[in-house]
This record gives structure tokens, C-alpha cells and sequence, in this order.
């Protein structure tokens, strides 16, 4: 999430404000494709999050 964040408070906040963002969705937005650093257990098989 820190990443994330990190995104959301040195970018444009016009873009932001009012808004809700998933943090995985931000990081694909900005580009990045390899989550594995994030993993606490690498290559697990995780359910979707129906909450967001």
C-alpha cells in the first residue's frame, strides 16, 4: 500500500481527490506488472477480494 500511496500523494490531486483506489489497480495503472516483491508467500493462490 505504501507504493501505492506513495503515488497518490506526489501526483496531481485533482486526480485523486474524492476518489477511492485499490492499491493493486493504481500500481497496474502506473505500470508496474510484477507483485511478486509484495507476496508474503510467493506463488500462492489467493481468492479475489469481493469487498472492493
Amino acid at each position: 500500500m505504501a507504493d501505492a500511496a506513495y503515488a497518490i500523494l506526489t501526483s496531481d490531486s485533482r486526480q485523486h481527490t474524492g476518489n477511492f483506489h485499490g492499491d493493486e489497480q493504481l500500481l497496474r495503472e502506473r505500470g508496474v506488472t510484477d507483485f511478486s516483491k509484495y507476496a508474503v508467500t510467493p506463488r500462492a493462490e489467493l481468492l479475489p477480494d469481493f469487498f472492493v
